[in-house]
């Protein structure tokens, strides 16, 4: 005589106990082999649902890693760019500096002493009014 314990459902409400159920068989090579294949049938079903239920999940998973990722690619693209550009800007606020250093705006002196630019005008007309 074999004894395997099994999981008993008593009732639609929910209320699980265990059982002890006595199985006498002829072979308990029978006996093991039917187990094993009622696992074996019991994983594969397990297997097929969870697949099924979960598959979709996983593809839009494996879609969203795709989509991030080329969205870091675009961002790693465009910090490039815009360093290549700080740079440049750099270089050009450098070579203004220097310019403007080396040959300063022509200036002019009005009446009262002070300089201007030549080109901007010191007549009071064209100053905005003041109110």
């Amino acid at each position: 005589m074999t004894s395997i314990t099994s999981l008993v459902m008593t009732s639609l409400n929910e209320n699980v106990t265990w059982k002890s159920i006595m199985v006498s068989t002829s072979s308990d090579k029978t006996c093991e082999s039917r187990a094993v294949i009622i696992v074996c049938l019991v994983g594969w079903l397990l297997l097929c649902v969870f697949s099924t239920c979960l598959a979709p999940s996983f593809g839009v998973l494996a879609n969203l890693h795709e989509k991030i990722e080329t969205l870091n690619m675009l961002l790693r693209q465009n910090r490039e760019t815009l360093e290549k550009g700080s740079q440049e800007m750099d270089v050009l606020r450098s070579e203004v500096h220097e310019l403007v250093t080396r040959f300063p705006p022509p200036t002019r002196t009005d009446d009262a002493g002070t300089s201007h630019v030549r080109g901007q005008s010191i007549d009071a007309s064209d100053e905005p009014e003041q109110m």
